[in-house]
């Protein structure tokens, strides 16, 4: 398990300096002003919090392989509480930057979660194989 999450952190860092590359250039070129007030802080926070409960799932699907649905979908909601929360406060603040923001979180968020699910999928996957062979 520490080898798939060391391999989990160094992937999420790589796509996370890539999409603040990426987010940077493209705002850049489309709005004059291309920095705006969290900018670089919601990326960060949606990769923080995605590889805060990818660490705790693993640690729930290695010891209670069984628990992995309810535990997942209870996440998925907290997730999203959080990630509401924190798109209605930036809002309520910074409504001028509204559509640079909301783009911005969409996307960045759109493939934070594939990337999340796809890793997940492997280390259950993984998990199976290891628990059917022993």
């Amino acid at each position: 398990m520490k080898e798939e999450l060391n391999r989990f952190f160094i992937r999420s860092l790589s796509l996370l300096a890539l999409i603040v590359g990426i987010s940077v250039g493209l705002f850049s070129v489309a709005w004059k002003n291309a920095d705006f007030p969290g900018n670089i802080v919601s990326v960060a926070f949606i990769w923080a919090t995605t590889c805060g409960f990818h660490f705790w799932l693993m640690r729930v699907v290695a010891r209670h392989p069984k628990s992995f649905g309810g535990i997942f979908l209870m996440q998925t909601g907290i997730k999203l509480f959080l990630f509401a929360a924190y798109i209605a406060v930036y809002l309520y603040l910074f409504r001028e930057y509204a559509v640079r923001f909301v783009i911005l979180f969409l996307v960045t968020y759109i493939i934070f979660a594939v990337f999340e699910v796809v890793s997940i999928l492997k280390f259950v996957k993984n998990s199976g194989k290891d628990k059917i062979s022993n």
